[in-house]
C-alpha cells in the first residue's frame, strides 16, 4: 500500500469539494438534467459482477454511485474519497447499509488505497478521475487492489464532437453551467473548474492507453448521451 504526499493541486481540489459538499447533490442532478442517474447506473452495470461480490467505489463523493452498486446484490461495498465533508453527506444517505455492514467508507487518496492486493471483484469511478493529479498512479493503485479479471468502470464527463449538439453543449458547459452552479453553490471558482477540467481531460483513445499501461486489458470507451459522458471499461490483466 504505497504512501503519497498531497500535491498543491490535490489540496485545492479537496478544499473546493469541501466547500460545495452541501449543494453537491442538488447541483449534480439539476445541472445534468437528471442524466447523471443513468450514467451511474451504466457504470455499475458494466462491472458484470455476480451477487455476493466485494466492490470498490473510488471518489465516492456523496454516494450516489454506491446506491447503484447496491442494486447488484454485493456482499460488501467500500467507498473511498479524499474529502471528509463529502463522506459525511454520503454517510447520512447510506446509513442503513452502513449499519448492516454492507457499506464502509474511508477518507483516503486514490493513489494510496489502504487495502491488500486483489481485494475487490470490481471498481467504479464516477466523475472523479479528472480530479486526480496523478491519473496513471491512481489507475495502477486501483489495478493493484482488484482481483485478476475484475472490471474497472469509469464514467467521466467529456466534450461531444458531433454538431450541432457539440456547439450547443459548449455554450452550456462554458457559459451557462458555471454561472448557475456558481451562483447556487456560492462558489464560482468551483463551477469554472468544472468545464476547465473537462476540457483538459485526455481524449478517449489516449485515456484508454493510460488504462492499459496501468494494468488493464480489453479496454474500451463508450459514449453516453450524445457523447456528454464517456464510459471507460477495462479488466485487470490476468497474470
Amino acid at each position: 500500500m504505497p504512501e503519497t504526499q498531497q500535491s498543491e493541486f490535490t489540496r485545492q481540489v479537496e478544499r473546493m469539494f469541501s466547500e460545495i459538499a452541501p449543494a453537491y447533490d442538488f447541483l449534480n442532478h439539476a445541472l445534468s438534467f437528471g442524466m447523471d442517474y443513468g450514467w451511474r447506473r451504466s457504470s455499475a452495470d458494466a462491472l458484470r459482477v455476480e451477487s455476493g461480490a466485494v466492490l470498490l467505489d473510488v471518489a465516492t463523493g456523496t454516494g450516489d454511485t454506491l446506491k447503484q452498486l447496491v442494486r447488484l446484490g454485493p456482499r460488501r461495498i467500500v467507498g473511498v474519497d479524499l474529502t471528509q465533508r463529502m463522506l459525511d453527506v454520503c454517510a447520512k444517505k447510506v446509513a442503513r447499509q452502513m449499519e448492516s455492514g454492507m457499506i464502509e467508507l474511508y477518507c483516503c487518496s486514490a493513489n494510496a488505497l489502504p487495502f491488500p492486493e486483489s481485494s475487490f471483484d470490481g471498481a467504479t469511478i464516477t466523475f472523479g478521475v479528472r480530479n486526480f493529479d496523478d491519473k496513471s498512479g491512481a489507475l495502477r493503485e486501483i489495478a493493484r487492489v482488484l482481483k485478476p479479471g475484475a472490471r474497472l468502470a469509469i464514467a467521466e464527463l467529456t466534450v461531444p464532437t458531433k454538431k450541432p449538439f457539440a456547439s450547443i453543449y459548449d455554450v452550456y458547459l462554458n457559459k451557462i453551467l458555471p454561472f448557475i452552479g456558481g451562483a447556487l453553490a456560492r462558489n464560482f471558482s468551483a463551477y469554472q473548474y468544472l468545464p476547465d477540467s473537462v476540457a483538459k481531460f485526455p481524449p478517449p483513445a489516449e485515456f484508454c492507453k493510460l488504462m492499459e499501461a496501468a494494468g488493464f486489458e480489453d479496454v474500451y470507451a463508450r459514449p453516453l448521451t450524445f457523447g456528454v459522458c464517456m464510459l471507460y471499461v477495462g479488466k485487470r490483466k490476468i497474470l
